[in-house]
């Protein structure tokens, strides 16, 4: 499954802090399934390759450009904070900065998998996942 979101990139556009992603009806990911990478593996990039989920291509307002090809990464499933259904971390590319997302199921009405990104960075604001 492809995944993909923009957030305004002009020059006056306000900087996304946290961006929360309602997945589509039919796409489940259950955590549970893979390996889990821990935090700090993350911050070393030391993850297994059986934790990687997905990939992900980055673009943000970096060095002048609103539509910097930051790169792609992996994606990878954490360990979950308790209470929480999953996680997923990966770095992003060039200005190696770390983002972590929540997983969790949304409301009785769909059960549909929500990912809720939070502190992205504001130095290479986000433009394109």
């Amino acid at each position: 499954m492809n995944v993909a979101f923009s957030l305004d990139a002009s020059p006056n556009a306000e900087i996304a802090k946290d961006v929360t992603y309602n997945a589509p009806p039919g796409y489940w990911l259950v955590p549970s399934a893979v390996t889990h990478c821990l935090a700090a593996n993350l911050a070393l990039d030391e993850c297994s390759p059986t934790s990687q989920v997905g990939l992900i291509t980055v673009r943000s307002r970096h060095e002048g450009q609103p539509e910097f090809l930051l790169g792609t990464t992996p994606v990878y499933a954490l360990e979950a904070p308790s209470g929480q259904y999953g996680a997923l971390g990966f770095t992003l590319p060039t200005i190696n900065a770390e983002e972590k997302g929540g997983l969790s199921l949304r409301s009785a009405s769909d059960y549909r998998t929500r990912l809720k990104l939070t502190n992205l960075p504001q130095d290479a604001p986000i433009s394109t996942v």
